[in-house]
């Protein structure tokens, strides 16, 4: 937890300009920031924030003039923000944990902000989705959870807690995030519900089984 911790409390670096951070795409902008700012982990943080914060507000000139868009987005952001989180709490207690999980949390924003620019432009996902696509991966790595428990175990997240027991409370705290989002979707069009969905998939990715042979 020590590692997404030290993440939360990194802000975006505001010398940089909106338009100039988004002339280039994220892997573009987060090679140009490594090139002039260093290849730390706190460094590599500060340029998925500050890609994030830039198209969030970018975002947020494009919904001024979309009242019901708006509201949905407003209703899901901290949802799928959440869920973003919890995936990588339990990826970091599949691999050990480490500073190596900042800038992973840190590109939550801008994994948020992608899905809701896509919305905005063309909301289409790159195929249907349902509520139980996103459930069938969350069992899947609750299953991983109970069966390497032990061996998960090995290291401790801190005094009285266990790196089992902190995935399976993020496992549950994600289940809530997509009732939050399962139910913000039911009245919007399909192509909002399947790139939230699919937005979900995506990050119950971020935790790798093969992770837990290496430990």
């Amino acid at each position: 937890m020590l590692a997404l911790v030290l993440a939360a409390s990194l802000a975006q670096d505001t010398k940089y300009a909106d338009d100039f951070v988004l002339s280039m795409s994220r892997d573009k902008w987060a090679a140009y920031y490594d090139e002039k700012e260093g290849s730390s982990t706190a460094a590599m943080s500060h340029a998925q924030i500050t890609w994030g914060e830039a198209l969030r507000r970018r975002n947020d000139r494009r919904l001024a003039d979309k009242a019901k868009l708006k509201a949905f987005v407003v209703k899901i952001r901290p949802a799928m923000a959440t869920f973003h989180e919890e995936m990588v709490t339990v990826g970091s207690t599949f691999s050990g944990g480490g500073t190596m999980w900042n800038p992973v949390y840190a590109s939550g924003v801008a994994e948020v902000e992608e899905v809701v620019s896509k919305m905005i432009s063309s909301p289409k996902a790159s195929k249907g989705y349902y509520v139980s696509s996103v459930s069938k991966e969350l069992d899947r790595l609750s299953r991983l959870v109970k069966t390497h428990s032990k061996q998960l175990d090995e290291f401790r997240m801190g005094e009285g807690v266990t790196p089992s027991a902190q995935a399976t409370a993020s496992l549950l705290n994600a289940r809530k995030s997509l009732a939050t989002l399962a139910s913000a979707s039911k009245t919007q069009a399909r192509g909002l519900s399947d790139l939230t969905l699919e937005f979900c998939v995506r990050a119950t990715k971020i935790p790798d089984e093969s992770h837990l042979g290496m430990r």
